[in-house]
């Protein structure tokens, strides 16, 4: 998995307004399981209100979702469910032999389709919909992660995928409404892919003043930091007077070696004149 790229923001979502979609490149027969999360906004249509499908499904193939003007979720082949409070956080969970709403599973048939994923639409309908998230699976795991962004260079909207580095933008016409910003560019700390972890920085304890002045690191948020730490050359001492002499506050900072072979010091030894608490 790999981090938004610097000319993008990441946002909280993307809403359609009715008039655009996104198509995939994935084909509908080659993945297992799709997961969205979305939010139906108060306002948006009652009837025929797409979120997913294919390029090619209709009512008697492939995988169209659509809520309905009496609030039913259909699947091609499936029973309706209890509709969900509009305004409400919705996930959802598509299979080839199930769907799942906010965990609850309802069971369904879906005939193959060669249509490349189409998110939302569903069929001749177009959704008005807050994606959050769409997640996509094969056989051997994840093959799509989207995330809404915003390009930075021309403020254009879509999801942006996270497994393979490539940003979709809309195949319909009109825009996208922009949600909030969830960062300008997130710092990354941890990355697992599977159950492996690849990346973790959480437990690093490196600060700007235990590093180097002009050494780079990234700290355990994941944020970059530069070091302002400036190693001091150590002044040479060789009797116990002149160590005493020096080891005082005005000298905060400065580093002394003591070099006698005889006294309370020990040869070789380093002092750094600390500040008083």
């Amino acid at each position: 998995m790999m981090s938004l790229p610097k000319t993008f923001r990441q946002l909280e979502y993307i809403q359609s307004t009715g008039t655009q979609y996104i198509r995939d490149t994935v084909i509908f027969n080659d993945i297992s399981v799709v997961k969205i999360k979305l939010l139906e906004p108060t306002n948006a249509r009652y009837e025929n209100n797409g979120i997913f499908a294919t390029s090619t499904s209709t009512w008697s193939y492939g995988c169209p979702i659509v809520f309905t003007h009496v609030g039913s979720l259909y699947c091609y082949r499936h029973e309706s469910y209890t509709p969900v409070t509009r305004n409400t956080i919705i996930d959802l969970e598509l299979g080839k032999t199930y769907f799942k709403v906010n965990g609850t599973e309802y069971s369904t048939t879906v005939d193959s389709d060669s249509g490349y994923l189409e998110y939302f639409r569903a069929y001749t309908y177009y959704g008005e919909y807050k994606f959050y998230s769409v997640k996509v699976y094969d056989s051997n795991g994840i093959i799509r992660d989207f995330v809404p962004a915003q390009r930075k260079s021309d403020s254009v909207l879509g999801l942006y995928d996270l497994e393979n580095d490539v940003f979709y933008t809309n195949n319909g016409t009109g825009e996208f409404i922009a949600g909030p910003v969830v960062d300008e560019n997130t710092n990354i700390s941890k990355v697992v892919y599977g159950s492996d972890t690849l990346i973790d920085l959480t437990l690093d304890t490196v600060t700007a003043l235990s590093l180097e002045s002009g050494i780079t690191a990234h700290s355990a948020d994941g944020s970059v930091i530069t070091g302002t730490l400036i190693k001091a050359v150590p002044i040479d001492i060789d009797n116990d007077t002149d160590m005493a002499a020096v080891l005082v506050a005005a000298n905060v900072g400065k580093c002394y070696r003591f070099t006698g072979t005889t006294g309370t010091y020990t040869n070789g030894d380093l002092y750094v004149v600390e500040e008083s608490e």
